[in-house]
């Protein structure tokens, strides 16, 4: 798994012309109660599903004005390259999908790319990029393709009153997926000290796919302020196939803590999009070595004296519906080296 994600990282990279940008949300927070309250916010980085889906539709009307002008200039090309789309999309080998975006990219873009130009449609679609997306950084690619990539790191040291270190194996293991059809299709992987969560070798259309690792830890309920650092590496990778309907997919990597069935604080550690609202090939991705994901949350008495926390990596992948292909997102955690539980009264 650690190697096609390598080879699938390569490739998105070179896959469009633009370069990447990351908006990187790093603080540098004082120790003490000011670094704890900063801790225990919860973060979701960058767009909502909901605004890169209206910005999709938004931009409705210049997706078929560009298809127009493709099949006024190019008659029988677009419904060519909608096959290939969705021929790729049902690809089983890393090597094949990759073989067939080179080709698509050397049959199709070009011509694309002329249409594009003529249609004059530029301006009017960074004007509507803006109008949903003016809070967040992202970068606009060949045919108005979208990349965006978020992280955050937070600075400082925390002095606690107490402190669990847990090194792998970790054996709190979650899977979960909603995607329709999952033969022969390695889209969760959870192992002792490492987890993925993806498309794997077919690409997604309309689900989310999400796995987490943990471990139970009893503390003493005379704690109140409850923080867990896991440090790991991680890859992100998402590409997306749009036809006429335009379609996106995004990969998170996180950590967050339990208590029982209740979710008491999930930060988002490093996100990214890969968003082909009119058509074509979009390609986001993102990597990160011994990293702390660390989350923070202040536990509120009861009965009893200890109750079980449980703090948790994750991974998680998600792709819009697409009229033809879909999109093809990568969330790996590997070499998780520890866990630090802290807790303070």
């Amino acid at each position: 798994m650690k190697i096609y994600s390598a080879i699938l990282l390569v490739f998105a990279v070179a896959l469009t012309s633009c370069h990447s940008i990351t908006r990187s949300e790093t603080k540098s927070a004082p120790a003490g109660d000011s670094l704890l309250e900063e801790w225990q916010k919860p973060v979701a980085l960058g767009p909502s599903e909901k605004e890169i889906t209206q910005l999709i539709e938004t931009v409705k009307p210049i997706r078929e004005e560009l298809i127009r002008t493709i099949d006024e200039l190019y008659p029988g090309l677009y419904k060519k390259y909608e096959a290939d789309a969705k021929q790729m999309s049902s690809l089983h080998r890393s090597t094949e999908i990759e073989r067939k975006m080179a080709e698509m990219d050397s049959r199709y873009k070009k011509q694309f790319m002329n249409a594009y130009v003529k249609s004059g449609i530029d301006d009017r679609l960074k004007d509507m990029y803006r109008s949903i997306l003016s809070k967040y950084s992202y970068v606009v690619g060949d045919l108005g393709t979208l990349r965006i990539t978020t992280s955050r790191q937070i600075m400082g040291a925390l002095l606690s009153d107490s402190t669990v270190d847990v090194a792998c194996p970790f054996d709190v293991k979650e899977t979960n997926s909603n995607c329709n059809d999952l033969a022969a299709n390695e889209v969760t992987l959870v192992r002792d000290c490492s987890a993925f969560a993806g498309s794997d070798v077919n690409f997604m259309d309309g689900c989310r796919v999400t796995t987490k690792l943990g471990k139970n830890i009893k503390v003493s309920s005379t704690y109140r302020a409850i923080t867990s650092t896991f440090n790991a590496d991680y890859v992100l990778i998402a590409i997306a196939v749009a036809g006429a309907g335009g379609t996106y997919c995004n990969a998170i990597v996180g950590s967050e803590i339990d208590e029982g069935n209740a979710v008491k604080v999930k930060n988002e550690f490093s996100k990214i999009w890969a968003v082909a609202p009119l058509t074509w090939l979009s390609s986001a991705s993102e990597s990160g070595t011994n990293q702390n994901f660390i989350c923070s949350y202040n536990h509120k008495p009861g009965s009893g004296p200890a109750f079980t926390a449980t703090p948790k990596i994750y991974c998680e992948t998600n792709s819009g519906t697409s009229v033809v292909a879909g999109g093809k997102p990568d969330a790996e955690i590997t070499n998780i080296s520890s866990l630090k539980l802290q807790v303070q009264e």
